[in-house]
């Protein structure tokens, strides 16, 4: 299996999302899913060097501190109309980049996409129509 680190706006975007969803803190929780998904990165490559992961080309700290800053701009100005199909294929992602570190299973960023992803048919996402993301949302510049 191979894996990379998600762009700072997919991790921001699903602290968005979990804040939507059940009122918690989205900087907070982009961080904690940009922590795991870095370490299952590492785990996998060992030899890789920080900022030449797969994945955008930052170092770590840079990618945890713009997935805040992301989770933070959605926060205010709201998300994109993700549709239920988005949010599932986005965690989809997610899930598959990190569950390769040795902790995934007690991790707290795992317990997060499992309750997104077990909450979804509630959430206040409209129904699987217009599916925008495909796999990792990257913003369009």
């Amino acid at each position: 299996m191979s894996c990379f680190i998600c762009m700072p706006e997919h991790l921001g975007a699903l602290g968005a999302v979990y804040k939507k969803m059940f009122g918690k803190d989205a900087a907070i929780t982009a961080v904690i899913l940009a922590k795991q998904n870095i370490r299952a990165v590492s785990e996998r490559y060992p030899e890789d060097k920080d900022g030449e992961r797969p994945g955008p080309q930052l170092k770590d700290s840079e990618i945890i501190l713009q997935s805040s800053k992301w989770a933070k701009f959605y926060e205010k100005f709201g998300l994109p109309p993700f549709s239920k199909g988005d949010i599932e294929n986005m965690v989809a992602c997610y899930r598959y980049q990190s569950e390769e570190a040795s902790d995934w299973e007690r991790s707290e960023a795992s317990a997060i996409i499992k309750q997104i992803a077990d909450n979804l048919d509630n959430s206040p996402f409209p129904d699987h129509d217009n599916i925008m993301v495909e796999w990792e949302w990257k913003e369009r510049y």
